[in-house]
This record gives structure tokens, sequence and C-alpha cells, in this order.
């Protein structure tokens, strides 16, 4: 449908009373007075967009009980410097609605007394997304809202908060800025993000938000107050202030913080800033007095003596620099926990630029034309069948296609696009893939052989994420059949097998079956485009061409022509013990060991003669019950390379299984990705005659050069924890396992993978 263009109010006024779902309307430069739009409701988004980005501009926006409407790349200058409750943009009982990559401001002329700059009354499903708003009281203010999109805009000049909530169900509110600037009147209240009011909020998730301002020290960080608070997961976060409130949380249920970065401007306010009323509570980076300075789940620094341990100094680069601190300030010094512990990924993405550039990508697309690609070469040949004891089994039949490895998707160019060939033509199959998002706002197509509504006959499928969700869609040749399964996480693996036949339909996330259902379709007459990391849906029947792309990876990618029943191999080491006779065990627990998190679960031996080893073999399997901050798992290690070095720590940090090595000045460090939460590992890690070693389910992971002598190593053992932060000979433990570990044994000499495969 061709683009509608106006240059005036009048026109533009006549359009939207003219216009249906799907239209896109195109403002020339210029000033449009006051956006008024109430009761108007339409089938698909409208979209008001500015032929030069905040070209077109408005005085203010009032949309009320109006659906499916899009404003994109304004610019909102409102003349005044409003009231008590005045805003510059309102949207009020209203759903379907978005604002994006505008600018939105009150009278710039240094008063910040009146507007919110965004205020939004019972909504639903809404969208604010790459906005900048200045000069207001208020950034924005939701009151009653479901299924809100908060994603990548800026705040700044404002009176008071940057970010309001009260009465929220469901919301994202990612990758946003908090005011730099702040103009208070006297005796104000000032906060990051704050939620507030007499309504309760639940099943939110407030990530990768960054607040530093260089005005004021007293501005509180992301504070939930006065309510009860359910479900909120509140992680990757940055904030730097004075107040000891860094994240607070009055009252509720299942909510989770990890992984934020807290830094106190020094000598400003309060000594430490922290994280408060959460029902569980790691990873994080805090701060408070030196008495609490240490790392048990999280890790609390101090700044008041440089000559003690965990200062703030000695694991970021310039905390010191206080309110003129810049995010590369807090760019983690090497071989500190702040590279692995807190909100780094948060930093170094705004640093890059990443946040609003991937978020300007995700933006929904109306009517997308098919992307000008080149023309995909078809998957012909024989498909090599690669089958592994730990891939899945065929009941019967065979794959018809595989394509292993890992796939980075960062654009169009990126995404895996294939030709219908007549392998395609299934009355059953399933699709199996493991996905990792990057980001889980806006939408981003997984896979597709899909086309224009029922283009083609129908028959068509597609699997994508939108806002943390992941829908998987069905079709046959008039009807749908959706999946939704909520509260995807990004930076996380999920193994997806979606399958279809026998006039049912299935969808599997982690081996765990999440949606049944009966409903008959078969690609017998589905000709579509085959697409991975993008959306097919809008394409002409039989072309090429996509929308929504992925960001993250997509990794061993299989479609089967049957329904597949996957299986697991775990190799048990308890099962290969005669491998060892010839060996000296100097340790062996004969139990299985279970840990829930606690340091108080965590095994801390003493020092035994019999392990001082120059040289061995470490072996055990573990289970994670949950993969959050950083977990140990066995380490005979002190803080940094006290006592002379010669340390050993196995951990868990996320998803990564990371074995590290000491000599008396160095680390050697082997790392494991994508490990998963509920399933075995075995792990066999050697050292001895200059070489160490490690191996992971029966598979070499490598081997270095590296000499290290536990002879030398005067340290606690401690199983399912990491005595790493501990002083000479200290019991100190922290950083609790949460899962099981098994089989654990310690030979006095260095067996490779290679010499006594204990892994069969």
């Amino acid at each position: 449908m061709p683009s509608i263009y106006v240059s005036n109010k009048t026109e533009l006024m006549s359009a939207l009373s003219q216009a249906t779902g799907g239209d896109e309307i195109v403002l020339a430069s210029g000033n449009y007075g006051a956006l008024d739009v109430k009761n108007t409701s339409y089938s698909s988004y409208v979209t008001l967009v500015s032929k030069d980005p905040g070209g077109a501009v408005f005085t203010s926006v009032n949309l009320s009980n109006t659906d499916y409407l899009r404003i994109d790349s304004v610019h909102v200058d409102n003349p005044s410097n409003g009231g008590s409750g005045s805003s510059v943009v309102s949207v009020t009982d209203s759903s379907h609605i978005q604002l994006l990559n505008s600018e939105i401001n009150g009278l710039v002329d240094g008063n910040y007394a009146g507007h919110y700059g965004i205020y939004a009354k019972n909504i639903s499903d809404a969208t604010f997304s790459g906005n900048f708003i200045h000069d207001v009281k208020d950034g924005t203010f939701f009151n009653t809202a479901q299924n809100l999109t908060l994603v990548g805009n800026t705040v700044d000049h404002t009176g008071a908060d940057s970010f309001k909530f009260t009465g929220i169900d469901g919301a994202l509110i990612e990758g946003n800025m908090g005011s730099n600037t702040y103009h208070p009147e006297s005796g104000a209240h000032l906060d990051f993000i704050q939620f507030q009011g007499t309504s309760d909020s639940s099943n939110v998730i407030i990530r990768g938000n960054v607040s530093m301002p260089s005005s004021h020290a007293n501005v509180q960080g992301i504070y939930l107050g006065a309510v009860e608070y359910t479900n909120f997961l509140i992680e990757d976060n940055v904030i730097a202030t004075g107040m000891i409130r860094g994240i607070s949380i009055n009252s509720g249920t299942n909510n989770v913080v990890r992984n934020n970065t807290l830094i106190d401007y020094a000598g400003e306010v309060h000594s430490g800033t922290k994280v408060m009323g959460a029902d569980q509570s790691y990873g994080n980076i805090q701060m408070s007095y030196l008495g609490e300075a240490g790392l048990d789940g999280n890790l609390t620094l101090q700044n008041t003596d440089p000559d003690k341990p965990f200062y703030y100094g000695d694991y970021f680069v310039n905390p010191e620099a206080g309110r003129e601190m810049t995010l590369e300030d807090l760019l983690p010094k090497s071989g500190t926990l702040a590279e692995t512990m807190g909100a780094t990924n948060t930093i170094k993405a705004f640093i890059e630029g990443r946040v609003q550039s991937t978020i300007t990508e995700q933006q929904p697309v109306i009517q997308p034309q098919p992307t000008s690609e080149p023309e995909p070469t078809p998957v012909d040949g024989n498909v090599v069948l690669n089958i592994s004891e730990s891939e899945p089994t065929l009941v019967d039949g065979n794959m018809v296609l595989n394509i292993s490895g890992n796939h980075e998707i960062e654009g169009a160019a990126d995404v895996i696009e294939i030709a219908h060939t007549s392998r395609f033509e299934l009355d059953e199959a399933t699709i199996s893939l493991t996905f990792n998002a990057d980001t889980i706002s806006g939408k981003q197509g997984i896979f597709s052989k899909d086309a224009s509504q029922y283009a083609g006959g129908g028959n068509h499928i597609v699997s994508s994420i939108e806002n943390g969700n992941l829908i998987v869609r069905f079709q046959d040749g008039s009807s749908d059949e959706v999946v939704r399964v909520n509260n995807i996480m990004a930076n996380t693996d999920y193994d997806l097998e979606v399958s279809f036949g026998n006039g049912s339909v299935s969808v599997r996330l982690n081996g765990e079956q999440v949606h049944t259902s009966d409903f008959s379709m078969s690609w017998v007459n589905n000709q579509e485009y085959l697409q991975f990391g993008a959306r097919g849906w809008s394409s002409e029947t039989g072309k090429a061409g996509f929308s929504d792309v992925f960001d993250g990876t997509i990794s061993d990618i299989s479609i089967y022509q049957n329904k597949v029943v996957t299986n697991s191999v775990v190799t048990n080491i308890a099962q290969q013990s005669s491998s060892w006779a010839d060996t000296n065990v100097v340790f062996e627990p004969l139990q299985e060991m279970s840990f829930d998190g606690s340091a108080s679960s965590i095994i801390n031996l003493d020092h035994k003669a019999e392990l001082e080893l120059k040289e061995g073999t470490f072996a055990f399997a573990f289970n994670a019950d949950d993969l959050g901050g950083t977990q140990g798992l066995l380490s005979k290690d002190a803080y940094q390379y006290s006592a002379g070095g010669n340390h050993i720590s196995a951990m868990l940090n996320k998803d990564k299984l990371v074995f590290r090595f000491q000599d008396e000045d160095q680390d050697e460090q082997f790392t494991v990705s994508k490990i998963k939460a509920g399933k075995d590992y075995d792990v066999q890690a050697w050292f001895g005659d200059g070489e160490v070693g490690l191996a992971v389910n029966g598979k070499s992971i490598g081997t270095r050069l590296f000499d290290i002598d536990l002879s030398l190593n005067q340290q606690n053992l401690q199983i399912g924890g990491l005595g790493w932060s501990s002083k000479e000979d200290s019991t100190l433990a922290s950083n609790a396992f949460d899962g099981t570990i098994s089989d654990f044994i310690i030979l006095d000499e260095s067996v490779p993978l290679t010499a006594n495969d204990m892994f069969g």
C-alpha cells in the first residue's frame, strides 16, 4: 500500500480520519500544532512518521481511547512549562500505541516544575522506544498498564524522577538512560526508576538501564516502595549514586536482583549503596562500609581505604571520579571479579553504542516488502547424517537438513535463507535448534517457512521472540494455532523443538514439552522459503524476503522428516573407577554432595599433606540447579597470589564453566560456554610436568604449557564454593554452588584424557 504524504494539520487529520490498518502517513517538516486523537480504533497499526527525523513538530500529543497508532521520529516541543499533572504526551484508555525515536520536551527555559514528559494511564500493549525526553519535571509516569515496553529511552534535565510507575502488570524496562542533570525544587525527592502509589505491580523485567547523574548525588536508584511486588527480575543495571538504596524492594514475592553494578559516590550522602529487600540477590557489585566489604553471593566493595581489601579502585578503572564518572571509568580491571560479576555487559554495550542501534533495528515494520537479498542457493545433494549420542535419535525416517555450529545473527546479511526444494515437502516434521538472544525486546524471528497471511495455501510455521515471549505459530489453510512461552531471558541458551504431523502439533523447550494440541498442518504443499534468524511472514508466496531479524546466536539447526525423541548420554565417572587402578587416589568423598546456594552448604576442608601435589588430576560431575552469578565448584585458592600462589579453582560464571590454574604470579584459564542448568557434566582437569589440561564430557577442551605446583599450596579445599577471596590460611569461602556434585576424586598423578580416558 503506498504511503500517504501530508504537509499540514488539516491534511493530517483528514488522513487519520480515512486511514485503515496498515496505512503509513508521512509528515513533511513543519509545525502541526497539537495532535488530539480520540475514540479511534484501527484494525492494525497506522503509522505517523516524519519524513525527516524530528522535522515534523507537534506542540503536544493527546491520545485517548485509541488503538493501533504508531508515531515515529517526530518532535513534540511544548511551548509552556505546564503545571501540576500536565504532560507533553498523554496516552489514556488506549492499547497498541507506539511512540518511537522522538524528542519530547517542555519549554527550554530553566523551569522544571510542571510537565510529565510522557503520561500514560489505563493502557495495554504499548511501546515507548528510542525517545529523548528533557526539560520536564518527571520524564515519564505510567499509571496502570499491561504489557508495557519501555526500551532505549534517554531522559535528561528533569526536576524530579526519570521514570515513574504504579499498577503495572507485565513490563520490559530495558536499555534506558536516566537524567544526568537534575533541577530539583527545595525538598524534592529524586529517583531514577520509582514504583509507587497504592496499586501493586507484577511480572516486570528491569534490565540494562543506566543512571549516573553528575549534578546530584541524592538520586535513589531503582526504588519499589509502599506496595507489593511480584515476579520482578532486576538485572544488569548500572547505578551510581550517593544514596544507600541502590536497588530497594519494599515487599513482595519471587523478586530476583542479579548482576547489577551499584557504585557509591565517595564522600556524598551515604557511605554505600546496596541491594535491599530482594528474595534472591546474587552476582551484584555493591558498596558499603569497610567492615561489610567482602564476597558472599554479591561482591561488596568499599571506598574508604585504598590499602584494605575490596577497595573499589582495585576493581574498576577510575571509580574515584565521583560525579564526573563516565561509563569508561567503570570498565573492569583485568583479572578482577568485576569482569565476571555486575553489569559489565551493559557498560560495554552503552560505550559501544549497541543499545540504541539494537533497539532501532527491532522496531516493527508495517507490511515490509521482501528484503533485497542475493538469490538464495537451494539446498541440494545429500545431507550427511552426523548424529552423536547426545543428539536427537530418530524414531524413524531421516534428517533432511543439518546446519551445525553457531551462527551469529546481527543483521540481514547474517540470516540463513534457503529456497524451497522437494526435500521439505513433509507431512510431518520436527525443527530443532538452539537460540540465544542478545536482547529480548521488540520482535525477532527465530525461524519461519511462511508468507503473508495464508498465501500459497497456508500451512505455514513461524517462531519468534516478542518482548520476552517465545511465540510459535502453526497455520493450516485458514486458521492459526499460537503457542506463547513467557519469561524468555537474554543471553540464555534455549533448545527448541517444534513438531507437526498426524493431526497434532507440539513445542518442546529445553527438553520439556510446553505445548501439544490437536491441529492438522502439512508442508507437502508449502512452497515458501525457509529462514533461520528472521521471519518471512510478510513475503509473497514462493518468493525470498524477510523482516524482524534476530539479534543473537542460532546453533545446531536440524529438520527431521518425523517427530523425534531426544536422548542424552551422560557418562558416570563412578562407572569408570577401574580405569584408575594404577593411580593413587588421595581424596574421594563417597556420597553425592548437594548444595543450596548458601554459604553454609559449602564443604570447607582443612589442608592435608596428601594434597601437596606436584602433579595431579581433579575429576567430578556436577549438575547446576540454576546459572546465576558466579558459583564455585572446587577451590584450593586464596586472595590473588597470596602465600606464593599455585592455586586452583573451578567455577560457573553464569553459563560458562571456568577452570583456573595459577602459578606464583599469573593465570592459565579454560572456559567452556553454554552450560545448561539441570544437565550433568563430567569434568577432568590435570596438571604436572609443565602442562595443564581440561576435558568435559569426555572431550578434550585443550592443554597448555603451564607449570603449577600444589605441593606449595597450604589453602583449604572447598567443594561447592570458592576460597579465592580468603587471606592466607583463612577458612573464608564464598560463591556457593546451587546443585549437586558427585564422583569427586583427586589423584596424585597427572592423567590427561588421551592417556586414560575416564569418560569412556
